[in-house]
């Protein structure tokens, strides 16, 4: 087992994971943040992401502009799902979207993806689902999942600023997510 960072964005996370996945990586799973945008979903919750809508650049490359759905591993994301349950926490299952800008000023942003039932914003699924899907279809038994803690909630009438999660809680909520990661990638 291996913890990487890989910065922010698709662009250097794809540059971690190709040479992860070249030195023999086979199950690779983000542990991260994001801004959670579903019905019921507040901060510290954790969203367990099943597919990834690929609204950023570098999986628009890897794709050459055909439509895709970059989708988790069933296996390890039930296994993410089980562990937290386990420990006594309820995930948020279901889609999530990668973007690249952080704070989009568009003022339907928020309303037409959670409409198509996204979960939340993040930076780096799609691009990590893209890759192992086809490093699998390569033929090797790689599997990618997602885990994700809220750090703050979207909506339309208060901005992000307004519900971030205080550092300590964020700790504390980061700290149950990694602990779930590391039980659910010991079992796949």
């Amino acid at each position: 087992m291996s913890v990487q960072t890989t910065g922010m964005g698709t662009p250097s996370l794809s540059i971690v994971v190709e040479e992860l996945l070249r030195l023999g990586a086979k199950r690779l799973l983000r542990v991260g943040t994001c801004g959670g945008i579903g019905r019921g979903i507040h901060t510290a919750d954790l969203v367990v992401a099943t597919a990834a809508a690929p609204v950023d650049g570098a999986t628009a490359t890897y794709l050459h502009g055909d439509p895709y759905a970059p989708a988790a591993d069933f296996r390890l994301t039930r296994a993410l799902v089980d562990a937290a349950e386990a420990r006594g926490v309820t995930p948020f299952v279901g889609p999530v979207a990668t973007v690249d800008v952080f704070y989009n000023p568009d003022e339907d942003y928020v309303t037409k993806w959670r409409a198509r039932g996204i979960l939340g914003f993040e930076m780096e699924a799609a691009a990590l689902f893209t890759l192992a899907a086809r490093a699998s279809a390569g033929g090797d038994d790689v599997r990618a999942a997602c885990i994700l803690t809220v750090s703050d909630t979207l909506a339309e009438e208060e901005s992000s600023e307004q519900t971030y999660l205080a550092l300590d809680d964020l700790e504390k909520a980061t700290d149950v997510m990694i602990e779930i990661a590391l039980e659910a990638g010991s079992r796949v």
